[in-house]
């Protein structure tokens, strides 16, 4: 299991699926920022799934695609 710190910088009060913020794994370095709902999940969905695999590549990858 990993642990997650989520920042939310910025949301619409009559459409929550437009969330703006910030994703950390605690422990690793850098941070991804999401500007939607649904990258917020693909982001912890990413995560969760290389942590079965034993390694974060995947987590890296959406930091570099991000950038």
């Amino acid at each position: 299991m990993k642990d997650f710190i989520i920042r939310v910088c910025r949301f619409e009060k009559d459409n929550p699926r437009a969330l703006v913020g910030l994703v950390e794994i605690v422990g690793k370095k850098g941070r991804i920022a999401f500007k939607t709902l649904d990258e917020l999940w693909k982001i912890l969905n990413t995560s969760i799934g290389d942590e079965e695999q034993g390694d974060d590549a995947g987590y890296v990858e959406l930091r570099k695609k991000r950038r």
